[in-house]
């Protein structure tokens, strides 16, 4: 799984070309910016609104939600009255690292539903499993209780809120502090990225990923979804010249190695780019529609090293 795990993590897209009129970053986005906290180590975000990049996340969680979530997907949608998918515009998602704690939160701008009708589909969806939530509404923050179990969020706008991954009170004012527009590491990357893309994500945490074999300083990127099309490219930046010319010689070895081990993917590595570009290694990858089919097809059949 090495090399596919590399490229999902170093995932960046392109920039727009200069004859193509600039989309605004996503709402979740939008917000983020003016709620989310300095010295961030990673950032990432999902935009649901346009039509292409909706209906692959329709297909994916009517693939793969029923293992994640046993029923999730009928359950969402009987109470809810729509897919999930179709419930989100966008969403951040960013964490750090303090005193050897990891915290994060997740910023989500809803798709025609408010703070109301939200409150409305959860507690339907509490019923459907029996376990009734109860709601307590205090000011900005919502109580979501069932059995034992608390979960807090913070609504940021009327269909925008923040919650974290532990629910607590005091991670959820933290990772909201909005301090973000401090964050020098975070502002270096930023503009890298194309932040109106479907996916896109960036760390600045350093790490050693065993397969480039490099201490990695940064990597940022996003991944375009067109009719039709996908494009992702990433940007490894290791620190020096050394680094990216070792890394790129092991990255090459590690596609040769898997495209022998698993055949079917060979049409898809055939179209892989990876070159060095002084200190960084770049990685790009366009692929169609019915490629990606036969991509997925091939990992699920094949565990792949």
């Amino acid at each position: 799984m090495g090399i596919i795990v590399t490229l999902a993590l170093a995932v960046a897209a392109s920039p727009a070309r200069a004859d193509q009129k600039p989309r605004p970053a996503s709402r979740a986005m939008t917000i983020a910016r003016d709620v989310l906290p300095v010295q961030l180590d990673w950032i990432g975000g999902i935009d649901l609104a346009a039509p292409a990049a909706r209906a692959i996340a329709k297909r994916v969680w009517e693939t793969y939600g029923p293992s994640l979530v046993p029923d999730g997907p009928t359950l969402v949608k009987q109470a809810c009255g729509r897919d999930l998918p179709a419930l989100i515009d966008s969403m951040v998602v960013a964490g750090d690292s303090k005193d050897g704690d990891d915290r994060g939160v997740v910023i989500v701008a809803l798709a025609g539903l408010d703070r109301k009708a939200f409150d409305a589909c959860v507690t339907k969806l509490g019923d459907r499993v029996k376990h009734p939530i109860t709601i307590e509404a205090e000011g900005e923050l919502t109580r979501y209780r069932a059995d034992d179990t608390t979960q807090t969020v913070r609504w940021l706008g009327p269909d925008v809120f923040a919650v974290t991954d532990a629910g607590d009170e005091a991670q959820l004012a933290a990772m909201t502090a909005g301090t973000f527009e401090r964050d020098d590491k975070m502002r270096g990357v930023l503009p890298e990225l194309d932040l109106t893309a479907a996916l896109w994500i960036a760390t600045t945490k350093p790490s050693d990923p065993a397969l480039i074999g490099e201490h990695m300083m940064r990597a940022w990127g996003s991944l375009v979804i067109a009719k039709g099309s996908f494009r992702a490219s990433g940007v490894l930046d290791l620190g020096g010249d050394p680094q990216s010319t070792r890394a790129v010689e092991r990255l090459k070895a590690g596609v040769a190695k898997t495209t022998a081990e698993v055949p079917a993917l060979a049409k898809v590595f055939a179209k892989l780019v990876i070159k060095k570009n002084g200190r960084a290694v770049l990685l790009d990858l366009t692929i169609t529609d019915t490629q990606l089919r036969a991509f997925l097809d091939a990992v699920k059949g094949h565990p792949l090293p």
